[in-house]
């Protein structure tokens, strides 16, 4: 299957993680295919193209460094990042010299996440789209360098993890976001989500007094709000 698309392959027996990745890519206009085993990735990957696999360490059927050494001798211009909550140095080592290009732990943030697919496809000759724009209120947000521009001009570099905060919320203007949601997206409590919403809201707003941007509701959620007409 060849397309201007680039294609990836999470290979990945944790349903929601697996869901969790295919959501963000797709959301930067990805072609992703899951499968929860080896075997299923062999079939997958004799059938169609890909130009990333995505995988777990621990499979059903079979390691992750085995997968990744059939993919060296079968597939050798496809990239290889290890997405994984084994986080021990052994493990990163041996997956490297099984041909891994990169190795990310669990829990993810989103952003990085992304980051890195595109620097990985970009590495092997892979353009991904543009940097996706996060706009509402006339607040626009590049999710890849973390960007935030404002009305009155102002162009901030924001931290990953607020960064990613910001995108959910300009997602939903004038929605209140829940702290666990916040949470889930960024592999935190719902403490620290509502930490990095302050932090957020500190680094963005004039006046962190009187929102203008960004509310926060202790131990509730946020929102992003859109200026009264």
């Amino acid at each position: 299957m060849q397309s201007s698309v680039a294609q990836l392959l999470i290979v990945d027996d944790d349903a929601a993680s697996a869901a969790y990745m295919q959501r963000m890519l797709v959301r930067h206009q990805l072609g992703v295919s899951v499968t929860p085993t080896a075997q299923g990735a062999r079939a997958l990957l004799h059938r169609a193209h890909a130009d990333l696999v995505l995988l777990d360490v621990a499979l059903p059927d079979a390691s992750g460094f085995e997968v990744a050494q059939w993919l060296r001798h079968t597939h050798a211009d496809v990239s290889i990042m290890f997405v994984t909550g084994h986080v021990g140095m052994a493990d990163r080592l041996q997956a490297f010299a099984a041909g891994a290009d990169d190795y990310l732990c669990k829990p993810i943030l989103s952003a990085e996440f992304v980051a890195r697919v595109g620097a990985l496809l970009r590495r092997h000759g892979v353009v991904p789209p543009p940097a996706p724009l996060s706009t509402a209120g006339g607040v626009t947000l590049d999710r890849e360098r973390h960007l935030v521009t404002l009305p009155d001009g102002r162009a901030l570099v924001l931290e990953p993890r607020a960064s990613c905060i910001l995108a959910t919320l300009l997602a939903r203007p004038n929605q209140l976001v829940a702290l666990h949601e916040l949470a889930h997206g960024l592999g935190i409590s719902a403490h620290g989500a509502e930490q990095w919403a302050l932090r957020l809201r500190d680094a963005i707003e004039p006046d962190p007094l009187w929102a203008r941007y960004v509310q926060v509701i202790r131990n509730v959620g946020a929102r992003f709000l859109l200026p009264r007409r």
